[in-house]
């Protein structure tokens, strides 16, 4: 399944986004910074839940900062199971984590390798943080850079558990606000 919903966090806080055909629109956010942070997103969540009962059940966008990219030259004639090897020898050598604890998502061309990775822990408490608030994550997802990555970034769940949700080819465009449309006093936006 494709969610219709997405969660997307960054270091200000959080945007929650609805699906617009092959786009994206941002239902509403709420900044780490507002004193009432929790009520807010219940309200925005709320709000949503009566425009889609199925409002709750949401892919998680991954900040960035949090992701590691880099890229390699694809080896001539390279299976997966060589390329995904390869990876794995330079996660190894350049993160402090174990391997166990990284998840990572790759793609290619004729010539480049890309990959996105990221610490489990950082995949489990975002998935963690929306439960509790209500929602239920399909999976972690995240909005490459320019040049860094072919496609949506799709990391799956934290426990690397089989997710019911489905990579969407392209990752999240934002095209527009829907803000009024949910009448949400935008308080906190006007403020930031």
């Amino acid at each position: 399944m494709k969610p219709d919903f997405a969660l997307s966090f960054s270091l200000k806080g959080i945007s929650f986004l609805q699906r617009s055909g092959s786009d994206w629109v941002l239902l509403g956010q709420v900044y780490l910074s507002d004193a009432d942070f929790v009520d807010r997103l219940v309200t925005l969540r709320t709000a949503a839940m009566k425009r889609s009962r199925n409002a709750n059940q949401v892919k998680l966008v991954i900040p960035n900062d949090q992701i590691k990219y880099f890229s390699l030259s694809r080896p001539k004639d390279a299976r997966p199971n060589d390329i995904e090897k390869m990876i794995q020898l330079r996660l190894d050598a350049e993160t402090p984590y174990n391997l166990d604890e990284i998840s990572f998502d790759w793609v290619s061309d004729a010539h480049t390798i890309y990959v996105a990775a990221v610490a489990r822990q950082t995949l489990h408490e975002a998935e963690e943080f929306a439960t509790r608030q209500g929602f239920k994550p399909l999976g972690n997802v995240a909005i490459a850079p320019e040049g860094y990555f072919l496609g949506e970034v799709f990391f799956g769940l934290a426990d690397g558990a089989a997710s019911l949700m489905e990579c969407d080819t392209n990752p999240i465009r934002v095209i527009s606000s829907a803000l009024k449309a949910l009448n949400i006093a935008s308080q906190s936006a006007e403020e930031h």
